[in-house]
Parts: structure tokens; sequence; C-alpha cells
């Protein structure tokens, strides 16, 4: 099921608007999104929107997980798909549906996903470290779920993409 940024937006002012359990053990939001069918994950509080991609104009040559640009709210907006440094199986330009916006104003850039699938509400502690053999960029990922989504670190994938126009 793909939902759109209204979908989204309205299932985290939900999970926002619940009562604090006292004692309760600390959660973390995590937008879950997909790549090759592959479920991956990042803090909700790092992404600035979630929109369809319209058009994308390639960068021949560019820098290793850099396809493109689109413009995004009046500016020129850097394209990253991490599928190969997560080791997931590349898709033509064309089957691209979302892009995830990360980073800050200044330094904004947009993830490519096939789909969003929502918010997860997770326990902190439930995210795992990652077996070995899954990621190829190890870096970019904080664990994984009892329900096998991927989480990505944020504060890496901004790093190693995030500088780059």
């Amino acid at each position: 099921m793909r939902l759109d940024d209204r979908d989204i937006l309205a299932q985290r002012a939900q999970r926002l608007a619940q009562p604090a359990v006292a004692g309760a053990v600390g959660f973390q939001e995590l937008v879950v999104f997909e790549l090759a069918g592959e479920a991956y994950a990042l803090q909700s509080r790092c992404i600035l929107a979630v929109f369809a991609l319209r058009e994308l104009i390639p960068l021949p040559g560019a820098e290793p997980g850099i396809v493109g640009i689109t413009t995004w709210h009046g500016d020129l907006l850097t394209i990253v798909d991490l599928r190969e440094a997560l080791g997931v199986p590349e898709a033509a330009l064309a089957d691209r549906g979302k892009i995830l916006v990360l980073g800050s104003a200044r330094t904004a850039f947009g993830l490519v996903a096939d789909a969003v699938r929502g918010i997860l509400s997770v326990p902190v502690t439930e995210v795992r470290p990652l077996p070995d053999g899954v990621a190829q960029r190890r870096d970019l990922v904080r664990g994984i779920t009892r329900d096998a989504v991927i989480v990505l670190d944020e504060e890496a994938v901004v790093r190693g993409y995030g500088t780059t126009h």
C-alpha cells in the first residue's frame, strides 16, 4: 500500500497524540520505504518531505550513488539512489516512484524509494545489529527490526551524500 504525504503526516500526528507511558522503553518513529522489494527505514525526524518523482535529469559522470537532479520548491535537488551501496538490484530510472528529502534546508538532497509504506514506531531496543552479508555499505545501516526492516543511519547517509552539491 502506497501512502501520500497527507497519510504519513496523519499517522505521525496520531502517534504523537498518544500519551506517554511512565517508565516505558524509548520508541523511535521510522518512515518505512521500499527498495527492490526490501523494507528500509529512516527516523522520521530527519525527513523534510516525501514527494512523487516526476522528472529526473540524469547527471552522467556524477559520483557513485548520485543519479540526477530534480526541482523541489523552485530549487535543484540532488537525487541519490542507495541501491548500489546497499547491494540491492538497480531499477530503471522510470521505475522510481518516491523521493524522501533529507538534510537541512541548505544541504537537502533526495533519496529514491520505490514506495513509502508508512510510519512504524518501534522500541529503541528492538533494532538489532545487522547480520553478516547484508548491505555492502554497512556504515549506512544502524540495524534491523524483528520484522526485517533495515534501519538506516540517517547521520551516515547525510554525511555521505548531503554535502555533494
